[in-house]
């Protein structure tokens, strides 16, 4: 992770292998679950494309950093702290801090069910329903 556009270029001068090189832009104030950053990983189904047939299976899993986001504290000794910006379980099950859901609908743990989840954003308030459909 940078927060110079320099790194980027140097990288991509400086990259003799051709290499594929992801570059996205950061959300300063992203939306966290206790604290954590977190993805969703949904499945999908694509059985047609003209017409077009899509079917969403409504599990899927959400994953979570492992060290908390302080939002507004984006500086050199945090962007440089994966397990507090990355989700990747390949990475997170390396913290210490990497909890296990005990069960398929816990609400806790670096790992959770995608209807854990949209229970705890609809307890919450937010229209996730419309997510669902």
């Amino acid at each position: 992770m940078t927060n110079n556009v320099d790194d980027i270029v140097m990288q991509v001068n400086n990259n003799p292998t051709n290499e594929r090189i992801v570059v996205q832009e950061y959300l300063k104030d992203p939306y966290l679950i206790d604290n954590l950053k977190f993805d969703i990983r949904l499945y999908v189904l694509i059985t047609s494309c003209d017409p077009l047939k899509i079917f969403l299976y409504h599990e899927g899993i959400v994953r979570f950093a492992t060290e908390e986001f302080k939002a507004g504290c984006l500086n050199q000794a945090n962007i440089d702290n994966m397990f507090i910006h990355l989700t990747n379980y390949a990475i997170n099950k390396d913290n210490g801090k990497f909890k296990h859901s005990k069960n398929a609908l816990d609400d806790e743990g670096h790992k959770r069910s995608f209807q854990t989840v949209m229970n705890r954003l609809r307890t919450a308030g937010h229209d996730v329903d419309s997510l669902l459909l």
